[in-house]
Formats: structure tokens, C-alpha cells, sequence
């Protein structure tokens, strides 16, 4: 048995009609002690459980993704064994020889 405490949201993550309303992926739910919440609830088909603290959680991501830019070299220039110091020393005619570098990545590198 699932046991509600004050008033929960949930997020409606299929498309169902409640109370006369017609809520799709995306809106919020909250039960109204209907026959069926407690299923709904405890299958997790239509709605599932807000974490209180997502979105606090994915604005530290992006901070800590946003801080992580630039301090280390890209992912395409570590494939080829080198670093983009070592690149920008290198002769146009050979960084363009490199597989995977075309225009677009030597003005990256000239930049």
C-alpha cells in the first residue's frame, strides 16, 4: 500500500484522462482520491515520482559541465593522440592530412 503524505505531485509521463481532464507527458498530477490512484501511483505508467531536488541536481550539472568547458582538449583532437598545443604548432597541409580534420577543424585549431 502506498501511503501519500501531504500533497504530492507527479509528473504525467503518459498521456491519460483524469477528473475530466485530459493531461498529457509533461503536466503535473496530483491524486484526488480516486478508485485507482493508488495503482496509478505504484505502476508508474502514467506518472512517476518528482524528485524535489531534480532540478537543483541538473542545474549543478550544467554548472560543473560549463566550468569543465575549455580545460581540456576536445574528444576528436585526443583521438588522434594529440594535443591541441601540439596541433597548433603543425603546418596546415598536415593537420588537414590527419584523418577527421577538414576546414571547420583547422579554423577550430587556428583560432
Amino acid at each position: 500500500m502506498i501511503v501519500m503524505t501531504d500533497v504530492e505531485v507527479f509528473d504525467v509521463i503518459k498521456p491519460f484522462s483524469y477528473a475530466g481532464k485530459d493531461l498529457v507527458k509533461g503536466d503535473e498530477w496530483s491524486p484526488a482520491g480516486g478508485k485507482w490512484d493508488e495503482q496509478m501511483i505504484g505502476a508508474q505508467v502514467y506518472v512517476k515520482s518528482r524528485d524535489p531536488l531534480a532540478e537543483e541536481h541538473k542545474q549543478t550539472r550544467v554548472r560543473v559541465a560549463n566550468e569543465r568547458v575549455g580545460k581540456t582538449d576536445p574528444a576528436w583532437i585526443l583521438k588522434l593522440g594529440m594535443t591541441l598545443e601540439k596541433a597548433r604548432e603543425m603546418i596546415d597541409e598536415d593537420l588537414l592530412a590527419l584523418k577527421g580534420i577538414g576546414p571547420a577543424r583547422l579554423k577550430e585549431i587556428r583560432a
